[in-house]
């Protein structure tokens, strides 16, 4: 994963333990597992989530691939900041 560290990636996968929150600074945002056979990787998103993004729903997420990302106190690793979009 190390060689995609940085760089514009695209998956194709099921999604899995899809969560819609929002930041204390009032920011809607989500995140998920993005699941392909065996591997799988975290997905990030900013803004609404649409409804059909749920577990299970098979997607197309386009993004940048982080191997570790640091936000504030938190450091997030194997990360896809994404646009997904619907496949089905």
């Amino acid at each position: 994963r190390a060689k995609h560290d940085g760089k514009a990636v695209e998956i194709v996968g099921k999604l899995s333990d899809v969560r819609r929150r929002t930041s204390k600074a009032g920011n809607p945002y989500f995140t998920f597992k993005l699941v392909e056979g065996k591997r799988s990787v975290n997905g990030y998103g900013r803004g609404e989530a649409p409804a059909a993004l749920k577990d299970g729903a098979k997607v197309v997420a386009k993004g940048r691939f982080r191997k570790e990302k640091k936000v504030g106190d938190r450091t997030f690793t194997n990360e896809i900041e994404v646009d997904v979009r619907n496949k089905n």
